[in-house]
């Protein structure tokens, strides 16, 4: 069993990670479509 800290670390470390996550993914998503942009300007 965990204690109280413990579990609260937990949660915010987790928490923390999939904020990391999801901010990755917008990024990429950005670059992704500025690079789709770039491609039908260029063509």
């Amino acid at each position: 069993m965990l204690s109280a800290l413990e579990t609260i670390n937990l949660m915010l470390g987790f928490g923390m990670f999939t904020i990391a996550l999801v901010k990755l993914v917008v990024e990429l998503l950005k670059k992704d479509k500025k690079n789709n942009q770039s491609i039908t300007l260029a063509s």
